[in-house]
């Protein structure tokens, strides 16, 4: 054999080994994942939550405006 087909047979051997790990890896990360994105729907859920708050209020002192310089409603 000569270099190229040496390290052809290398680069198949360790793919094949990461192919055949990846059930090993899914087993350890995926409740590590599931932790993180149950973090991140959370920290998500109140971000959300503090948007509508404040989106309530600008539009509260907009609706505000309108009355007292559009319809001139005091």
């Amino acid at each position: 054999m000569n270099m190229k087909q040496t390290i052809l047979i290398f680069i198949t051997f360790f793919i094949m080994m990461l192919g055949l790990s990846i059930p090993l890896w899914l087993d350890k990360g995926l409740p590590i994942l599931k932790d993180y994105l149950n973090t991140t729907i959370n920290s998500l859920e109140n971000g959300w939550a503090f948007l509508k708050f404040f989106a309530g209020h600008i539009a509260d002192i907009f609706v505000r405006i309108y009355e007292k310089f559009v319809l001139g409603v005091d």
